[in-house]
C-alpha cells in the first residue's frame, strides 16, 4: 500500500485534530510557484513606492500567495531586526469592503495604523493642530481634517517602520467609489502614499483590479502587473494537485478524487482555493458520518450552488477577456502609430502668410490691407 501524506497515527486523533491537519495543508503548485517567485523578485527589485497589483479569479490562491510573501519577507529580513528592533519587515492589511458604498480613507487609515501596531494614534499627534482623534467628528470640516490627521499619522509610522512591503488583500475594494474621476484619485492617493513613505504597496485582488492599473501614464510607469491564472481544462498540473490532495485527506481509505476529475474540474473552473475549500467541507461531512472515505455524495452535498458557480463562471469569463484585450490585439502597432504624431511641427493656415505680409497695422490698432483708403469723411462739393 503506497505511503500516504499524512502521519498514520493522526487516524486516531479526534475528529477536530484530523480536520484542522488537513485545512492547514497548503500544496505548492505550479501555477503557485510561479506566481510566488516572480511577486517575491518584483518585490525585492522594485524601487521604493512601487505599487504592485496581483490579480486573478476568485479562489484561485491570492491569500495563500500572500502569507507565504509575508512569511518570506520576515525570514528575509531577520538579520536587519537585530540591528533595528522597532522596524516591521511587512504589513498585512485586508482591505474593507465599505458598508456605505462608497470607500472610507478614514477607516483605512485607521486600520493602516493597527496593522503597524500604532495603538494610541492621538499621541502621535500635535494637539495644538489635530482634534483628538478619540473625539467623535461632528462636521464635514472637522471629518477633513481628521482624514488628513490619520493620513500624516499612516506616513509617519511607515517612515519609521520601514517595512518591506505593505500587503493589501481584497484591494478591490478600493474601486468603490462613482465616477472614472474618482477612481483616478483613489489611485493617486496610494501612489502618493507609496512615494512618500518610500514603501512598496502591494494589491492582491480579482479581476476587478484591472480598472485600477492603467489609469495614468505617470501611474502605470510606477506600478507593475501580475496575472495568477486558474488552470485550463484538462490541465496535467490540475490532476496532479487533486491527487495531492487525495493523498492528505486524513481518512481510513484513500478517496479516488482523480477519478472524478472532470466532475472537480466542472465545479471549481480550476482554482485551487475553491477545491481545497470545497474538500474541506466534503470531509467535515465524512467525519461527522464516521466513514471510511470520501464518497461522491460527500462531494455533491457540499460543493456550491449552481448559480454560485454560474456567477464565479461569468466573472472568471469577464476577467479574463478584459486581461487579454487591455492592451488591444497589437498593442505594439498602436504604440508606433500614436507615436508618429508626436513632434511633428504643427501647420500654419494657407492663408496666414499673405494677411502677415498685406496687413498694415494704423495707429489705431486696427488693420487696412495695401491700397485700400484709411476711412475718412470726403468733402462734399
Amino acid at each position: 500500500m503506497p505511503e500516504r501524506g499524512f502521519p498514520p497515527e493522526l487516524l486516531s486523533q479526534p475528529t477536530q485534530a484530523r480536520r484542522d491537519h488537513f485545512a492547514g495543508k497548503v500544496i505548492l503548485h505550479p501555477h503557485l510557484r510561479q506566481v510566488y517567485q516572480t511577486a517575491l523578485d518584483s518585490i525585492r527589485r522594485a524601487a521604493q513606492g512601487t505599487l504592485i497589483f496581483i490579480y486573478g479569479p476568485t479562489g484561485v490562491g491570492k491569500t495563500t500567495l500572500r502569507r507565504k510573501l509575508a512569511a518570506q519577507l520576515i525570514q528575509d529580513t531577520l538579520p536587519a531586526l537585530a540591528q533595528d528592533p522597532a522596524r516591521l519587515p511587512v504589513v498585512e492589511l485586508e482591505v474593507p469592503a465599505p458598508d456605505s458604498g462608497r470607500f472610507d480613507w478614514g477607516d483605512y487609515y485607521r486600520r493602516g495604523l493597527a496593522a503597524l501596531q500604532e495603538v494610541r494614534l492621538d499621541y502621535r499627534l500635535d494637539p495644538r493642530v489635530y482634534p483628538a482623534l478619540d473625539r467623535a467628528v461632528s462636521g464635514p470640516g472637522e471629518a477633513s481634517l481628521t482624514r488628513r490627521a490619520l493620513r500624516l499619522a499612516l506616513e509617519t509610522a511607515l517612515r519609521q517602520r520601514r517595512p518591506v512591503a505593505f500587503l493589501h488583500d481584497e484591494a478591490q475594494h478600493f474601486k468603490a467609489v462613482a465616477g472614472a474621476r474618482q477612481l483616478l484619485s483613489q489611485m493617486e492617493a496610494l501612489k502618493s502614499l507609496a512615494s512618500l513613505t518610500e514603501t512598496r504597496l502591494v494589491l492582491f485582488g480579482t479581476y476587478e483590479l484591472l480598472e485600477l492599473t492603467n489609469l495614468s501614464g505617470q501611474l502605470g510607469r510606477r506600478s507593475l502587473d501580475l496575472h495568477f491564472p486558474r488552470y485550463a481544462p484538462n490541465a496535467a498540473e490540475f490532476k496532479n494537485v487533486v491527487w495531492t490532495f487525495q493523498r492528505h485527506l486524513p481518512l481510513e481509505q484513500e478517496p479516488a478524487l482523480v477519478e472524478q476529475l472532470a466532475f472537480l474540474y466542472d465545479q471549481t473552473a480550476g482554482c485551487v482555493g475553491v477545491l481545497k475549500e470545497w474538500l474541506t467541507r466534503a470531509l467535515d461531512l465524512a467525519l461527522e458520518e464516521k466513514a471510511k472515505t470520501l464518497a461522491l455524495t460527500h462531494l455533491r452535498r457540499s460543493g456550491l450552488s449552481p448559480a454560485k458557480r454560474l456567477q464565479m463562471a461569468r466573472e472568471i469569463h469577464e476577467g479574463e477577456a478584459h486581461a487579454l484585450s487591455a492592451a488591444g490585439p497589437d498593442p505594439e502597432a498602436e504604440i508606433r502609430r500614436l507615436l508618429q504624431i508626436v513632434g511633428q511641427p504643427a501647420r500654419a493656415p494657407k492663408h496666414s502668410a499673405a494677411a502677415t505680409s498685406s496687413a498694415v497695422r494704423s495707429a489705431t490698432g486696427q488693420t487696412r490691407r495695401v491700397g485700400e483708403r484709411r476711412p475718412s469723411r470726403d468733402p462734399i462739393h
